[in-house]
């Protein structure tokens, strides 16, 4: 019996490590903010090897502490949810937008936002004709006073040399 205890014995200070690590992560997820400092932590390797003794947090050796059949599957189970939700943060996906609201469809959402899309679109596009518009407005002005400039140089310029006229 006492050797069936001293392999829980050594395992122990791995599954404390990967408990505060989880329990960490997991604190993150619910507050929807990384730290500046947090390392991109994408694999279980990657969790494995983190070491940060700010948080006390150390690494592991054995690759079957957070083996999914393993001693800590528990932990491993909460461990892969903690990075899936670390990378919707890192996508900017935030919590609200993981869910459908209550009584609606994915399609439904979609439709909704691609119809807010393009409402949005279509009040860009107003100011921008509006814009185009004033802009011809003011063009054809110019092209008015112009011309009146042209016809005055024209009339005094047929009283300075009549040129063809008898």
């Amino acid at each position: 019996m006492a050797q069936n205890q001293e392999p829980q014995e050594r395992i122990r200070p791995a599954r404390s490590a990967l408990e505060a690590k989880v329990t960490l992560l997991e604190e993150w997820i619910a507050n929807e903010s990384i730290p500046p400092d947090a390392p991109v932590l994408a694999t279980i390797k990657d969790v494995q090897q983190w070491s940060d003794p700010a948080r006390v947090l150390t690494t592991w050796t054995s690759y079957s502490i957070a083996a999914p059949g393993g001693p800590n599957a528990d932990l491993r189970l909460r461990l892969d949810h903690a990075l899936k939700g670390l990378q919707r943060m890192r996508e900017g996906k935030s919590a609200q937008q993981r869910k459908p609201r209550r009584g609606r469809t994915i399609s439904q959402i979609q439709v909704s936002q691609e119809r807010d899309r393009l409402a949005q679109q279509n009040v860009e596009l107003l100011a921008e004709r509006d814009a185009l518009n004033s802009e011809v407005k003011r063009l054809r002005h110019l092209l008015q006073e112009k011309n009146n400039q042209h016809r005055e140089l024209l009339t005094k310029f047929e009283k300075v040399v009549p040129f063809g006229r008898r």
